[in-house]
This record gives C-alpha cells, structure tokens and sequence, in this order.
C-alpha cells in the first residue's frame, strides 16, 4: 500500500514538474473589460471545431446530458477542460493549446447570464453533492470566491448537521478573507463523502494533480506539502 502511495506521489511530483516548465497562460481578459468581437468570434469557432458543442450546444446552451455554460468562470472552465469532472473527456494541450482554452474560455465568459448546473439525475455523472464540492473548491483556487460561494450555497440546500454547519463556517471564512482555511473545510467534507472513497492525502494528490494539469503552480505546490 505504501509503495502505490509513493508510486502516486512520484507521478504527481512529475507531472507537476512538467506543468512548471511551460509557459503560463495567457491571462483571461477581466470582468470590467468586454471581450472583443474577434476573440469572441475565434472562441466559438474552436468551440464548436473541438467538439464542445456537440454536448454542450452550438451556443454553450446546454443539452439533456452537458450543462448550460454560461456564467461559469475562466477557472472552472479550464479545470473542466484539463482535468473534467463526470463523463467528460480530458482535453490535454495536444488536443486544445494554451491559446485555444483562452479564446475557448473567453467565448464562454461574453455569454453572460445566470449560472446554471446539471443536477443529480444527469446520466453516469458524479453525485450532485461531491459535484458541488469539487466546483467549489476549483473556484476557490482559481481566485473566484463569488462562484467558491455559490456552490457552498448548493451544499448547505442539500445537507445537514455538522456538514451543514462546517459548509456555513467555510462561507464565513471565505467571505472574511480566509481562503486557506475555507477551502481546507470543504476539502475535508469532500474527502468524508463515502461515494468520493478518498482519505485526506488522496484529496490532496487530486487537487495536486488538477492544478498542475492547468498551470495553477501555487496551488499545486500547496497540496503536495499536504500530501
């Protein structure tokens, strides 16, 4: 058993090195600033020729088994693209380019609108509860706490007693500023859930692994010391 924990850490450590030796993404474009015409045009175009609109719709409106994208951040969109949740693919840098997820994910961020979610009925897809778990804490780490809180705002619907009352002790400290402790919360109800089947130190090799997948160096560098 030790030598399969070891075994997993070394990928994760060498992963994480070869995440470290490229380049950092273009920075997506913020919130005050409206995405040109252009990008906007380039972005859906590779939208829809990398096959995202076959689930998710010509115009990211959702379908009966991919959720509507709008409203979603840059930060859960690219997690989804690197390491997805689900039954979505992965989508590795020989399949979309740094570049391409940046005009992919600034199509996505024009589009406006309300966030909306596939909910548990969603055919072979995680539990809704873990879902809501694991987007919040990719929000968190990609410095999106408006969209960290809104799916703790999700959890604290669907559970109770003391999951209930450490969901609203994560809100707390995120909406105090206290991301690290926020987010070690919801990591430690996430790796409680029994449909998850993982300990604390799985938790954080996952976490180390989805960072390192999309650039995210400090973070990923964050739950390897954890491990």
């Amino acid at each position: 058993m030790r030598n399969m924990i070891n075994g997993l850490m070394f990928a994760g450590l060498a992963l994480l090195a070869l995440a470290c030796s490229q380049p950092d993404p273009t920075p997506s474009p913020t919130s005050t600033t409206a995405p040109a015409p252009a990008a906007l045009s380039t972005g859906h175009q590779l939208f829809v020729d990398k096959g995202c609109a076959a689930c998710h719709g010509q115009s990211a409106e959702g379908s009966s088994f991919a959720p509507p994208l709008a409203g979603h951040s840059a930060a859960v969109v690219k997690r989804q693209i690197r390491a997805p949740l689900g039954i979505m693919p992965v989508f590795p840098p020989d399949k979309i380019s740094n570049e391409e997820m940046e005009a992919i994910t600034t199509f996505i961020d024009g589009l406006g609108g309300e966030r909306q979610h596939m909910h548990s009925d969603a055919p072979t897809g995680p539990d809704e509860l873990a879902l809501h778990h694991w987007m919040a804490l990719f929000s968190i780490e990609g410095g999106d706490q408006g969209e960290g809180a809104h799916h703790l705002g999700h959890i604290v619907d669907l559970t109770e007693g003391e999951h209930l009352a450490q969901m609203k002790k994560a809100i707390e400290l995120l909406e105090g500023g206290d991301i690290h402790d926020g987010g070690h919360i919801v990591e430690g109800m996430l790796a409680g859930l029994e449909d998850v089947g993982l300990d604390d130190q799985g938790m954080h090799l996952t976490l180390a692994l989805s960072s390192a997948r999309v650039g995210e160096k400090d973070a990923s560098l964050h739950h390897v010391e954890h491990f």
